[in-house]
């Protein structure tokens, strides 16, 4: 927009959509070049398109208060019904065209992606094309389009589901829309597919940027990359975003219906308010996945309930209580669990109310202790390892702690044994005195007749 542009203040609510190389303007109906406003391109991170309607986002981390979110309706005219083509359908009505020529701007007439990943599925809003670019990424689906800033990205997880899929998550400092809700964490949900030589991605920078962006650590980044689909993503948004990528922790499902026999099962199959997921217990919190993706640290945890415990169930329930007064309550989780999970619990010193009877923490190999980060979180890995798969004690404190606890458990099993024994005996001789009792009464009954 012009500086001496004349500004329109008649109060009309519509005027005629303008987009020139820097700003979105609405100018008169009137056709006398007054500007109504005007707003540039880079304050705007999503564009979204409704039947007769389109959305603008503004970035919720700029330093002053201000407009956050702004709609227009526009006129009805031409169809995208039958249309599956995410170009076409955004091209197709004057909507689309408007919201198209706003998404092409977000980006830049000349700049070009380093990389674009398509039909990666996205919880919760179906699949998306991942571009990256040196600043933000760009998420684009079928109706939505997300511009995200790497600077709002504070850390990055990489879960295995144990069935050949990966959860790669992005936790956002600032959330995200999608519909009428708010996202604070981005799960990509990819297959464990292998991406060969002759499919590598070429990353679009120049040999000396690949240099300079290599100088600052691992993971390394190439020309061309090919490997682990998700790996591949991991590394590239490690470098591009600076944020970390926590692995799975040392918890160890029971479950053995997995894929690969060499593989473990880092997660529980349960449910949170009748959806279906998977709760992985992490070294410095859990988290809920895929959808709605919950969050929990353990330093907010106050204690676990234990629910369902009847005899003859298949299944028991949790409710994670936090120091927010909330409750978290999972249910349907296998009983072949139990022990493992509530073992998990006592070596996070995270009390737990009802179930059985308290187990031994020393049954179970594994070890608490682990290295602090800035999120507060699993420790950081690179993309590629088996992060956090294997216990790190050493050999010999290891046989020794196994050692310790044989003892005690066969030390404990003998004193229930002399109990149950000592409780016989005692049994017997109540039982025998009081025949004897029943025979003396008898006895005297008679010398009395």
């Amino acid at each position: 927009m012009a500086k001496d542009a004349k500004q329109f203040v008649k109060g009309f609510n519509w005027g005629i959509p303008e987009l020139d190389k820097e700003h979105f303007t609405l100018s008169s109906p009137e056709g006398d070049g007054a500007v109504t406003f005007s707003f540039p391109f880079n304050v705007i991170t999503q564009a979204n398109q409704g039947k007769n309607e389109m959305t603008i986002e503004f970035a919720s981390d700029l330093p002053t208060e201000g407009v956050t979110e702004i709609r227009f309706h526009v006129p009805a005219e031409g169809t995208t019904k039958g249309t599956d083509d995410i170009q076409e359908a955004e091209t197709n009505t004057v909507v689309g065209k408007l919201i198209h020529g706003v998404r092409s701007k977000l980006v830049g007439e000349d700049v070009s992606a380093i990389v674009s990943f398509s039909n990666i599925a996205l919880h919760p809003r179906g699949r998306v094309e991942i571009s990256l670019f040196k600043d933000f990424a760009r998420l684009r689906g079928k109706s939505d389009t997300w511009k995200l800033k790497y600077t709002n990205i504070t850390c990055m997880f990489l879960l295995p589901t144990g069935d050949s899929r990966v959860f790669f998550i992005l936790s956002l400092e600032h959330p995200i829309k999608a519909g009428q809700q708010r996202h604070q964490h981005l799960v990509l949900d990819i297959k464990e597919e292998i991406v060969t030589e002759d499919d590598a991605f070429e990353i679009n920078l120049t040999e000396e940027e690949i240099t300079e962006m290599n100088k600052s650590g691992v993971p390394k980044i190439q020309k061309h990359m090919h490997g682990k689909l998700h790996e591949i993503m991991a590394k590239l948004l490690k470098r591009l975003s600076a944020a970390k990528v926590m692995g799975p922790s040392r918890f160890k499902s029971a479950d053995t219906k997995l894929d690969d026999d060499d593989k473990e099962k880092k997660a529980i199959q349960c449910s949170y308010k009748a959806v279906v997921g998977q709760l992985f217990p992490l070294e410095k919190s859990f988290f809920f996945l895929p959808k709605p993706a919950l969050y929990i640290k353990n330093d907010d945890i106050q204690k676990v309930k234990i629910a369902q415990m009847e005899n003859g169930r298949r299944n028991f329930d949790i409710s994670i209580l936090t120091s927010q007064a909330q409750a978290h309550s999972f249910t349907h989780i296998p009983m072949f669990e139990y022990d493992a999970l509530i073992n998990w619990f006592k070596v996070k010193s995270i009390p737990v109310e009802g179930g059985k009877d308290e187990l031994d923490a020393n049954q179970l190999d594994l070890d608490s202790s682990s290295d602090d980060d800035d999120f507060d979180d699993d420790d950081s890995v690179d993309p590629g390892e088996e992060p956090n798969s294997e216990d790190d004690m050493p050999a010999k404190k290891k046989k020794k702690k196994d050692k310790e606890g044989k003892k005690k458990k066969d030390k404990k099993e003998k004193k229930s044994k002399k109990k149950s024994h000592k409780d016989g005996s005692e049994k017997k001789k109540k039982k025998k005195s009081e025949k004897g009792e029943k025979k003396k009464e008898k006895k005297r009954k008679r010398e009395a007749e």
